[in-house]
C-alpha cells in the first residue's frame, strides 16, 4: 500500500528566569542584580511541572558558569505527560 500520513505535533516551550540581588539594594528601590539565570525547555508535554527539576537541574549545572555565556544542557526527563 502506498500513501501519504499527515500528523500535526505540538512543541512546548518552557522557561524559568532566577535573578539574586542584593536585599539592601531592592528594599532601597534600585535593585543590584548580582547574579541572574535563565533555562529554557522545549517539548511534547505542556505541563511544565513534569520538567520544572529537570529545568532546575540544568540551571545549577556548574553554577554561577562564566559570565555572559550560554550553554546547552541536556537532562533526562522522566516526564508523565
Amino acid at each position: 500500500m502506498i500513501g501519504n500520513v499527515t500528523s500535526a505535533h505540538t512543541r512546548y516551550t518552557r522557561a524559568i528566569a532566577m535573578d539574586i540581588v542584593n536585599a539592601k539594594s531592592y528594599l532601597q528601590g534600585e535593585p543590584q542584580v548580582l547574579l541572574e539565570a535563565r533555562v529554557k525547555s522545549s517539548g511534547s508535554c505542556g505541563q511544565i511541572a513534569e520538567v520544572f527539576d529537570e529545568m532546575l537541574v540544568a540551571m545549577f549545572e556548574q553554577f554561577p558558569g562564566e559570565n555572559g555565556r550560554s550553554k546547552r544542557v541536556i537532562v533526562n526527563a522522566d516526564v508523565n505527560c
